[in-house]
């Protein structure tokens, strides 16, 4: 994620306006000691693991899950219900409900030349471009939701409305 970060920040404009917010990392000091490697420390805001994610899920414009491994990332889930675009990794449980949700891309992580141009294209989406992507996902999880019984979605859209 990080290298991806640092290559699309060689845009000036994505440099100047990009930031990327980075929760649940269980090592932080390893992420932020590769942050400053990389020069770009000053364009991370990062954050222990927390429970109120809805916050940040509300103040972001996109949600990147660059997983190498998991079989169920329910913060995907999460972030559709919150109305966001995903970029989800190719070995991420939930990549097949990303593409069904039309909501973004599913990349390959390793990839790091591809995932900075997924990063570039979505930043440089129209307003009526990035509109369609989150009410595309929104309807998508209330129909979702419809067909689950779970909670988590309503609340999640509650708190970011």
């Amino acid at each position: 994620m990080l290298e991806a970060f640092k290559i699309a920040c060689k845009d000036k404009d994505f440099f100047k306006k990009a930031h990327l917010i980075a929760t649940g990392q269980n090592d932080i000091k390893k992420f932020k000691a590769k942050a400053s490697k990389l020069h770009i420390e000053d364009k991370i805001i990062s954050f222990e693991k927390r429970n109120d994610l809805e916050k940040f899920y509300k103040s972001a414009d996109c949600f990147a899950y660059p997983s190498l491994y998991d079989s169920a990332g329910f913060v995907i889930e999460e972030a559709l219900a919150c109305s966001l675009p995903v970029i989800a990794s190719k070995f991420a449980g939930y990549s097949k409900l990303v593409k069904k949700a039309k909501t973004r891309v599913v990349i390959d992580p390793t990839d790091i030349n591809k995932f900075s141009e997924v990063l570039l294209d979505f930043f440089y989406k129209s307003k009526e471009e990035l509109n369609k992507l989150p009410c595309n996902a929104s309807n998508f999880m209330i129909k979702l939701n419809s067909i689950k019984d779970e909670d988590i979605f309503d609340r999640f859209r509650q708190n970011t409305l």
